[in-house]
């Protein structure tokens, strides 16, 4: 018995059929295997890189408030005079055992981001002149507040500006009422010229 395989010009039409599907779903099996492997190894490439990204950034902004909070002391920014909603009395005596100096954590900054808006707004008012506002204000920019010098209140965009132009900007603003609420209130078409924007850039 013969045992060497068929020619091509032997094959019948239908073992010829069944010979080429064969050869075709081995190369496509082959295709898909080394996609696979390109794949997963590109896939691998790009989360490394963007692990490498984020540790970059967070070097990068643990410089800047490092950087931030050397000059904070050097370069206070200027805010015009707040006064308080209610006039210092003049000052008692208390006893022995009372605290005479401010709790020490207050003279660091990384402190200031447990507080809540609530609590950096009333220490933005009423340490007036005081590091403790500084860093208020440092913690209030990173929430995206903006200081305006006319009416001496923090706005934040609640929506993309309606109109920008080089002098001001109009849109929707969220602004802290300090006076008479003391709660959030919000301002439709509000222009908010930046002139009057305290312009001290921390970063």
């Amino acid at each position: 018995m013969d045992k060497n395989p068929k020619k091509s010009e032997d094959l019948s039409p239908e073992e010829m059929w069944k010979k080429v599907s064969q050869q075709l779903s081995s190369k496509k099996y082959e295709s898909a295997s080394k996609l696979a492997y390109t794949t997963m190894f590109d896939l691998s490439s790009i989360s490394a890189e963007i692990q490498k990204i984020k540790a970059e950034k967070r070097r990068t902004l643990e410089k800047l408030e490092k950087i931030e909070i050397e000059n904070s002391m050097l370069n206070k920014p200027y805010f015009k005079q707040i006064e308080p909603m209610y006039p210092i009395r003049k000052r008692c005596k208390v006893p022995a055992f009372f605290p005479k100096h401010s709790f020490m954590h207050f003279n660091n900054p990384n402190f200031y981001k447990r507080f809540d808006l609530d609590t950096l707004f009333f220490i933005f008012y009423y340490f007036k002149g005081h590091i403790q506002q500084t860093y208020a204000a440092i913690r209030l920019k990173h929430y995206a507040w903006r200081y305006h010098l006319k009416y001496k209140m923090w706005f934040q965009r609640l929506d993309e500006p309606k109109l920008i132009t080089s002098e001001y900007e109009k849109g929707e603003f969220l602004f802290f009422d300090y006076e008479t609420a003391w709660n959030f209130m919000k301002k439709n078409d509000f222009v908010f010229e930046y002139f009057y924007l305290e312009h001290h850039d921390y970063h």
